[in-house]
């Protein structure tokens, strides 16, 4: 009898053990986890103006008619954005995935292309919508 009472608290011992190793790993993720939209790879947060020059950068990609009117160059991108302070809408939020939430920053790009496309309303104007990780990463 004294031995079967030994084990049973030997093992609610390790049960209970247990649970708190799992309780102080979880509030310890909890409190060392990076704050919403965080770039642990550049270990800061990315400005609104570096989100939108991203966009601008991914639209070299595109078929020529769809491009902007810009060079390519930094500097163009930068006077783009500067010039046409209404080209772009960001939006930070969480967004939801099949296995969870994740953050992303969404870029809303307005502006007019190099070549007209008759096949749009505003065959001068191109609209994209650009998804980004918090570090800036295009997503597909």
């Amino acid at each position: 009898m004294y031995f079967a009472k030994q084990s049973l608290l030997i093992k609610a011992t390790l049960i209970i053990m247990a649970i708190l190793l799992i309780a102080f790993y979880c509030l310890d993720r909890s409190l060392y986890a990076s704050p919403e939209g965080y770039c642990e790879e550049q270990k800061r947060f990315l400005t609104d103006e570096e989100f939108v020059l991203k966009a601008i950068q991914s639209t070299w990609n595109y078929p020529e008619k769809w491009r902007p009117h810009i060079d390519g160059s930094p500097s163009s991108e930068l006077n783009f954005l500067r010039s046409h302070p209404y080209c772009c809408k960001i939006e930070r939020r969480q967004a939801r995935e099949a296995w969870g939430q994740k953050w992303q920053a969404i870029v809303v790009l307005t502006y007019e292309t190099k070549e007209k496309d008759y096949s749009r309303d505003d065959p001068n104007r191109y609209v994209e919508i650009v998804e980004m990780n918090e570090c800036g990463y295009v997503r597909n």
